[in-house]
């Protein structure tokens, strides 16, 4: 299966940018889309594309995503991934290794048939599958409730009960479901609605995060399932 993938990366490292993507990774990838604000050190492989600071990595993903679109890039698996730092919490790298040890041998082999059975539409670290919904009053526990309902029915997200979603947003994802969504909705339109700077949803929502949560969710609401590794 052909694979592509996006990178976001937000901070600066000392000597350079390098690939987040692991040798295995890098191997199999056709493409490598890599959004960035700095000097970067490429192996003759990436695509480096500019960005602001909008929408945190979620904003720099949808970026790479319209422009697969608008260069009609034919592939099948997409992979992403971002230099997940939080600086509001002490546990930034290690939710980083815990999101992407899928992305290394031996677990990359198990994803990639995983990816090659019908049903699966996302390949994710199973301890970052996550479910906000509460039965008993038909909401979610976030901060962002209010926008994630407004969201599904502006966009006719209505993933199924109980609206799992990937935590981290690093993960791999069959490519058409998303193309066939965001062929109707611009990305960089809906990039435009996302929060400017390092916003966070503590005590109040964001269209960041809630979207989020909406992306892994473009996939199940057209049938496919989440699978853990």
């Amino acid at each position: 299966m052909k694979s592509v993938v996006i990178e976001y990366q937000y901070y600066k490292k000392q000597g350079g940018n390098k690939s987040l993507c692991s040798q295995e990774l890098t191997d199999i990838a056709s493409k490598r889309i890599v959004v960035t604000n700095h000097p970067f050190e490429d192996d003759g492989k990436s695509i480096i594309l500019n960005h602001t600071n909008q929408g945190k990595d979620l904003g720099g993903k949808l970026i790479g995503i319209d422009y697969l679109l608008n260069t009609n890039q034919e592939f099948d698996l997409l992979f992403l991934l971002h230099d997940k730092r939080s600086p509001h919490s002490p546990l930034g790298n290690f939710w980083f290794n815990e999101l992407t040890y899928i992305f290394q041998e031996p677990s990359l082999s198990i994803l990639l048939k995983e990816m090659n059975k019908p049903e699966i539409g996302v390949c994710c670290s199973k301890n970052y599958i996550k479910s906000e919904y509460v039965a008993s009053t038909k909401s979610f526990q976030t901060s962002n409730n209010e926008i994630l309902i407004q969201l599904m029915d502006a966009f006719k997200v209505y993933p199924p009960k109980p609206y799992s979603f990937v935590a981290g947003t690093m993960f791999c994802c069959k490519w058409n479901p998303l193309k066939e969504f965001f062929s109707k909705f611009d990305a960089m339109e809906i990039r435009s609605s996302l929060e400017k700077g390092n916003v966070q949803d503590i005590g109040m929502g964001t269209y960041t995060h809630s979207w989020e949560r909406i992306l892994p969710w473009i996939l199940t609401s057209q049938g496919f399932s989440i699978k853990g590794l």
